[in-house]
């Protein structure tokens, strides 16, 4: 049985899809930021995380998840106009920061994207690249295009 690391799949994929990219815009979490996984984890290929202000956290990302009235975790199918706005809020502050491309750095924040790029930065989802590590690592002959 083979370990695979979410985090180190995602920069993997950006160094062979996008080589020279270097600043990595995440939105997630406050949990996952604090964390510095994503950091760590990109460092090691050689990539720098760029992350949303601690003010937009706390008044814009956190709660487009959390919020009990229109938050994602409350409200999946459809996600709020309100919490998509609130998360294009952090996406915009990543790339006015030079975010490069932004990774959507948790399961919930997916939801309210299906763009592949935002003002021709691309948007990444991390669960979609574990998804496609998992199937190519448990049945290739499954994987779709």
């Amino acid at each position: 049985m083979k370990l695979v690391h979410m985090i180190h799949q995602v920069a993997q994929f950006i160094k062979n899809e996008y080589p020279s990219f270097k600043k990595i815009g995440v939105l997630s979490t406050a949990g996952t930021s604090i964390s510095n996984v994503y950091q760590d984890g990109l460092a090691q290929f050689g990539l720098t995380e760029l992350k949303v202000s601690n003010k937009i956290q706390k008044t814009k990302i956190d709660p487009a998840i959390y919020s009990k009235t229109y938050g994602i975790k409350a409200f999946t199918n459809p996600v709020t106009e309100q919490a998509k706005n609130e998360l294009y809020s952090g996406i915009n502050y990543l790339i006015n920061n030079g975010a490069e491309l932004v990774v959507l750095g948790c399961t919930e924040i997916p939801f309210a994207f299906k763009e592949q790029d935002i003002n021709g930065v691309p948007i990444i989802d991390s669960t979609k690249i574990l998804e496609r590590t998992l199937i190519l690592e448990a049945a290739p002959e499954k994987l779709k295009e």
